[in-house]
């Protein structure tokens, strides 16, 4: 059985994979109006000392597709289609 974020809820988590000081220290996703949500957060602490999350909501980022292998440079396109 696979998770599923229902309406109106989310999740967010600590960021495992954090390697520079400008990514979020936490990172998850929300459902709202039945679209779904990238969550960031970053640790701030307040003018008095008070500690609190900045968050971010934004849609999804499309995921970059690989580029496809390119033929080499001056290789024969060869039509394989046999008659046969």
């Amino acid at each position: 059985m696979t998770y599923e974020i229902r309406e109106g809820c989310g999740s967010i988590f600590q960021n495992s994979r954090k390697t520079q000081e400008k990514q979020p220290d936490y990172q998850g996703s929300v459902r709202i109006n039945g679209q779904l949500y990238e969550l960031a957060g970053w640790k701030k602490v307040g003018a008095q000392g008070t500690p609190w999350v900045a968050l971010k909501i934004q849609l999804p980022r499309e995921k970059e597709a690989s580029p496809a292998p390119a033929a080499k440079p001056g290789a024969p396109d060869f039509n394989d289609d046999i008659p046969f």
